[in-house]
């Protein structure tokens, strides 16, 4: 076993243990590049039906790595979110909701860690997008976990913040070399230990840094977490990409950042 924390923190390695059945990817030699998804026909619309990454897995597993790409939009700063789903075509749930990138060029994208799921053996591994442009494409990579990373109870996460009609996050006002205001993008629907912070930063080179909070109103927010967000060339960073702490069922969700003073959009995923 890979050296880790206790604690509800890290059981094992996030990096070098994938188990008995290796590291389970919708990427092959032939298929390198990822999945296509499309849009859904009309702005901000999801697409009618999932596309499959995964026909069936072939051990079961506790977490997913998540990667988006952009293809070439003509410096049209386009903005994307896709749902990852588990389950037989027209039967699917969705696991994680709603993930962002964009991009004013064809853009890497970043790399999204989800850990705290549990994935049976056989299952299909799916996925859909949506846009602020009817039927652009972007591309997908997914590789699923075989060993259990964190000791928490195995469920879904859930996005705060997101807004469907713009395919985008909540406008959330940064500090210029300072924190600006908290922004609430949400309430606690349930208990979470688990957070990663997603910025629509929509420009050239940014460097921020957010603070997720909790709290019943602005004059009593608790800091639980530091997000460093760094875009170059469109393509997002987080660092870290994942935090633990403890947001109660009903807590407010407050996020705020320090960076140009220009105002971007935030989306909290939260398990």
């Amino acid at each position: 076993m890979a050296q880790g924390f206790t604690g509800g923190k890290f059981v094992r390695s996030p990096v070098s243990n994938f188990g008995t059945g290796g590291m389970l990817t919708n990427l092959t030699a032939a298929a390198r590049t990822g999945t296509a998804l499309t849009n859904g026909g009309s702005t901000h619309t999801k697409a009618a039906s999932y596309t499959t990454l995964i026909a069936s897995t072939g051990a079961r597993a506790y977490g997913i790595w998540v990667h988006l790409h952009t293809t070439s939009v003509a410096n049209n700063n386009q903005a994307y979110t896709v749902d990852i789903a588990i389950g037989a075509a027209a039967s699917e749930t969705i696991i994680i909701p709603d993930i962002g990138v964009e991009g004013a060029t064809a853009v890497p994208g970043r790399n999204w860690y989800f850990p705290g799921l549990d994935i049976a053996q056989g299952e299909r591994i799916s996925a859909r997008s949506q846009g602020d442009v009817a039927s652009a494409t972007l591309r997908v990579d997914v590789f699923l976990e075989t060993e259990v990373q964190w000791n928490v109870t195995p469920g879904v996460w859930t996005a705060y913040g997101f807004n469907s009609g713009t395919t985008r996050g909540t406008s959330q006002p940064t500090g210029n070399g300072a924190f600006g205001a908290w922004t609430q993008i949400g309430t606690a629907s349930t208990d979470h230990k688990l957070f990663e912070v997603w910025c629509g930063m929509g420009g050239p080179v940014n460097q921020e840094l957010y603070e997720l909070g909790k709290g019943p109103n602005i004059g009593a927010v608790t800091t639980i977490g530091t997000f460093l967000y760094h875009r170059v060339d469109d393509s997002g960073v987080a660092t870290p990409p994942i935090q633990s702490g403890t947001i109660a069922n009903g807590d407010g969700i407050w996020v705020r950042g320090s960076g140009n003073g220009t105002t971007h959009d935030a989306i909290v995923y939260a398990r």
